[in-house]
């Protein structure tokens, strides 16, 4: 009675356990994702025994690659990020960088330089004829 009346389940169940075999065939036989790059073992310089100047085995590679510029005592990954986050916080944020955002427009403003004393020179003068006027 079972088969008679559920005839169509049992001709899925083949079709079923075929798709399931070959899913998991598939699965097994797919390529793995490629790993990540190590980036320590890609900033190892190799030439130098480690042995005797571990420091420079372990980062040659990096300083290398990565000179230390000259208006700069010191030079690292730390530096690299926050130079590269400030660039693309500079392309993509609609303020404008904390250093500018009330020192620039408070210099346009006459009553400022009377009122702080401002004088040519100063790191805060901006000359008369540069400064904004909105009326």
């Amino acid at each position: 009675m079972f088969f008679k009346t559920h005839s169509s389940f049992l001709l899925t169940v083949p079709l079923l356990l075929e798709w399931l075999f070959l899913s998991s065939a598939t699965l097994v036989s797919a390529q793995p994702p490629p790993a990540p790059a190590d980036i320590l073992s890609s900033n190892l310089d190799r030439t130098i025994d480690p042995a005797k100047d571990f420091f420079s085995f372990a980062n040659g590679g990096w300083l290398g690659r990565h000179p230390i510029p000259e208006s700069e005592a010191g030079w690292g990954l730390g530096d690299l990020v926050r130079e590269e986050s400030l660039r693309a916080k500079l392309l993509s944020d609609v303020h404008a960088p904390p250093q500018w955002r009330v020192n620039v427009p408070l210099s346009n403003i006459p009553e400022f330089h009377e009122a702080f004393s401002i004088k040519p020179g100063s790191p805060m003068w901006r000359p008369p004829e540069s400064r904004v006027k909105v009326w």
